[in-house]
């Protein structure tokens, strides 16, 4: 339908509707007037002369009643012209010209709105055209790097944004008058169709006045229509007008050429441009002001810029210009914007042609600094980055140089989301990190570019020197050594993100070594390490596991094995009985009992009872005998004496409920009881829990040696570490197995076990949970039955914990974390950190299978 096609179906309907009654209404009349003349006609000729009176009586009233009906036919005829006719006729006149008055004002405003759209969007498509202008503009002065050039840029975007602010001022003008227009069209719209309901209304009321005038009327002819007019006045009490005037709806005067107008934003813009198959930036080439003297750089390298600025935008820049609050500052500001998925795929058809690929990487380096990326973004950068390695597949094409940037890059970009995620996630995939060749290039590349650099910079460190008048530096001869093995080291972890196959990366790291003459002694670390943070699972022997556990459960308690086994099915107040029949089973089961009193029920006023019971076990030399001679030798540990000294006072100064001087005298009485092992950093701890519990010195300095001895912990201290080097691996290879999200935050960050968990070998964690000694006690409880793997569970369970905290961030955070002894005191360290350690099922049998796999690796190299 045309514009107000609602309107005027409206009125002509209503008007057939008056116009037909009008024409039924005379048509009616007309027939009373008829028959009133023939009635009329008529009489004379009745006129009788009979003499018969009651026949002439008769005749007489005969003549009576048809005077009497032409008379009423006649009145009737009057009353309908009166009454309903000429009245009607003036009414479809008045409402005539009501119902054009009314429409002609609604299409007059409209016509005065719809012609003010004309100007609205020539000043909407000027306002557009500034601001892709000032955009383009604003994209060479954040892509510009020389100095001078960047003020050009900065005063042409300056003349750019004001034509902007100025077109955008014209563009809120016009938004202004028209919606003033879009006000005054709305206000006419709706009191027009008010004033169209008051016209219905009243047609409504004037036919129903009518018509009853009308059964009025045809009352008197009541002698041939009595029934009908009856049922035509009760049908008249049923209309109306106000109920039917609702008929009149607010879609009348309506215009599907005039909507309301709402501002478009720049942006929208844009979107709208590029749904229909336009590229906006490719609209308006002049965007250089001829009042500055600029010339903007090549248009490859600027899209280059624009779209790697997109990618990586420098945060803190634009978060440092913060604009004025004047008019302007409302307005969009045109820049890089979000990165447009279009662009990407049209940027990466030029990345086909391998020149391209040094500019791009060069400017790629320019935001290497600034790492976060947005996720799309990101997943991006990576699809850019596989089209360069997917043609450097073939080997015409590849070159070292550009290899060795990606891999860099894919562990300097990353993105948050929810957890920290780098590019080598969405690099790894490709299967050029699967070729050994490329990797041999690319690592003996890096270690020589470091090697050529530090050489740089020892000869500028000379000449400096001999221009002062100093002495100069000699040469490192293990500099170089170091530097390959850091190197390496590095390459480690790139591999391994990048999912390369470890034979291959094993093969990589050998043969550089074998170049740069790397010794067994820093090859080994290398390939430990190497091996440390993969996720395969160690490889057991084939035995009988039932044989096994039947052969321990004999060697424990012997004849004594069926009873042995029914402790476990006894409750902790029915073993003291079976304690009091002899004492061969005394001696026998109350060990298990301690052990079911402290571990299973938690009771720790059976501590002191359980821990000697195990630990308590004195040598052939007599306590005080060893300290008497400690006396009558002083000089033979003072070396160690501060040291020991300044460990406790550190550790224990503020703990009201350690004896330090005691714990002194215990830890120098072991160093010279023990001279092999002496003192190492962190046994403190030890004497200290042990006496916190155990209260007696001589007892804490026997179950000090015992605890030492039966676990193996002088290999701990010893100069090599050779058993914590072990245990480092164990726990790597253990996190690869049990938390593969913990692996890869770690392995992101290049961070190994040996960085954070030594103090938790040495101390047995006492040293992190000083402070909360309920859980510290716990462990050792486990500790002291169980054996090294409840420190590994332990080990496990708070890396577990602590991940949550650790998920987002970079090395030194993450390490501040770990390492913290703040943390002890949050609720990460708790009961339930005991009860996640006992729900990890690392065995011993897993421990010592991941020992041996360590001893292989060791064997091979040093083979």
């Amino acid at each position: 339908m045309n514009e107000f096609s609602v309107t005027s179906v409206y009125v002509s309907h209503s008007l057939k509707t008056l116009r037909t009654l009008s024409e039924f209404f005379g048509f009616y009349k007309g027939l009373h007037d008829d028959l009133s003349m023939k009635l009329k006609y008529f009489h004379p000729s009745l006129q009788t002369t009979e003499q018969n009176t009651s026949l002439k009586k008769s005749i007489e009233k005969v003549i009576e009643i048809s005077k009497a009906k032409s008379l009423l036919h006649a009145e009737i005829s009057n009353n309908l012209a009166i009454q309903i006719i000429e009245p009607l006729e003036e009414f479809i006149k008045s409402f005539v010209e009501g119902c054009s008055h009314i429409t002609e004002s609604v299409k007059k405003s409209a016509y005065t709105l719809k012609n003010s759209r004309n100007t609205l969007e020539e000043l909407k498509k000027k306002y557009f055209i500034a601001c892709l202008k000032a955009e383009k503009a604003a994209r060479m002065t954040q892509i510009e790097e020389d100095d001078d050039r960047i003020v050009l840029a900065s005063k042409n975007h300056e003349v750019m944004r004001n034509m902007m602010v100025k077109a955008s001022e014209e563009y809120l003008g016009g938004m202004a008058t028209e919606k003033e227009l879009w006000g005054e069209y709305e206000y006419t719209k709706k009191y027009g169709i008010d004033d169209l309901k008051d016209l219905e209304e009243s047609r409504m009321q004037f036919i129903k006045r009518s018509i009853e005038k009308f059964s009025s009327l045809g009352h008197k002819e009541q002698y041939f229509i009595s029934e009908s007019l009856e049922s035509l006045k009760s049908l008249c009490s049923h209309i109306n007008p106000s109920k039917e005037n609702s008929l009149i709806k607010e879609n009348f005067f309506s215009n599907e050429d005039i909507t309301k107008q709402n501002w478009v934003t720049y942006e929208e813009w844009k979107k709208i441009l590029k749904s229909e198959g336009i590229n906006p930036m490719s609209l308006e080439e002049n965007f250089i002001s001829s009042e500055v003297n600029y010339k903007p750089m090549n248009s490859d390298i600027a899209q280059m810029k624009t779209l790697i600025f997109s990618m990586i935008p420098d945060v803190r820049k634009h978060s440092s210009e913060s604009s004025s609050t004047d008019k302007s500052s409302m307005m969009e500001t045109p820049g890089l914007g979000p990165v447009d998925h279009d662009s990407v795929i049209d940027f990466s058809k030029k990345l086909l042609n391998p020149s391209s690929w040094d500019v791009f990487l060069t400017i790629l380096e320019s935001r290497r600094h600034l790492g976060y990326v947005e996720p799309g973004n990101l997943m991006s950068l990576g699809g850019l980055l596989s089209a360069i390695i997917s043609l450097m597949m073939d080997e015409k094409n590849f070159r070292i140089e550009v290899f060795y940037k990606i891999v860099v890059f894919s562990h300097n970009f990353y993105t948050l989301d929810g957890k920290r995620t780098y590019l080598s996630k969405f690099l790894s995939s490709h299967p050029i990190f699967s070729v050994q060749k490329y990797w041999n290039k690319v690592a003996y590349y890096a270690i020589i570019s470091k090697l050529n650099t530090e050489k740089i910079l020892f000869k500028k460190l000379q000449q400096r020197l001999r221009k002062q008048g100093k002495k100069q530096q000699k040469p490192n001869k293990n500099s170089s050594k170091s530097t390959t093995g850091n190197i390496l080291s590095q390459y480690n972890y790139y591999m391994m993100n990048l999912k390369t196959p470890i034979e291959v990366a094993e093969i990589v790291i050998k043969e550089c070594a074998i170049k740069q003459k790397i010794g067994a002694d820093r090859l080994f670390p290398l390939i430990s390490e190497l091996h440390s943070i993969q996720s395969t699972p160690p490889t057991f022997q084939n035995f009988n596991i039932l044989t096994r556990y039947n052969s321990k459960i004999r060697s424990k308690w012997g004849i004594h094995m069926h009873l042995g086994l029914a402790l476990d099915f006894l409750t902790i107040q029915e073993i003291p009985t079976l304690l009091c029949v002899c004492k061969a089973w005394h001696n026998l089961f109350v060990g298990n009992y301690y052990k079911q009193a402290i571990l299973k029920h938690r009771k720790s006023n059976f501590r002191i009872r359980a821990w000697t019971s195990v630990l308590y076990k004195p040598g052939k030399i007599k306590y005080g005998v060893i300290c008497e001679e400690l006396k009558n030798k002083p000089g033979a540990i003072k070396e160690l004496e501060d040291v020991i000294h300044m460990d406790v006072l550190r550790s224990y100064a503020n703990n009201p409920s350690i004896n330090m001087p005691q714990i002194e005298t215990i830890l120098k009485a072991y160093a010279f009881y023990r001279p092999k092992v002496g003192y190492c950093q962190g046994m403190h701890y030890l004497a200290g829990t042990l006496s916190q519990i155990i209260k007696h010195e001589e007892r804490t300095f026997w179950c000090l040696d015992e605890l030492i001895r039966v676990h193996h912990m002088q290999e701990l201290y010893g100069n090599d570490m050779s058993k914590l080097r072990v245990f480092f691996y164990v726990l790597d290879r253990l996190i690869s197995l049990f938390l593969p999200e913990v692996r890869i935050t770690l392995n992101y960050e290049n961070i190994v076990s040996s960085t954070y968990s030594s103090t938790w070998f040495i101390t047995l964690f006492a040293g992190q949970l000083s402070s909360k000694p309920e859980v510290l006690l716990r462990i050792w409880d486990y500790f002291i039955y169980t054996g090294w793997k409840f420190i590994f569970r332990v080990s496990l369970a708070a890396l577990k914990k602590i991940y949550p905290l650790i998920c987002l961030k970079r090395f030194e955070e993450i390490m501040m974390v770990i390492t913290s002894p703040h943390m002890a005191n949050k609720e990460l360290y708790d009961d339930k950190l005991i009860d996640e350690a006992l729900n990890i099922k690392v065995t011993n049998r897993m421990i010592n299978q991941l020992k041996k796999e360590y001893e292989k690796l060791k064997n091979l190299i040093n083979g």
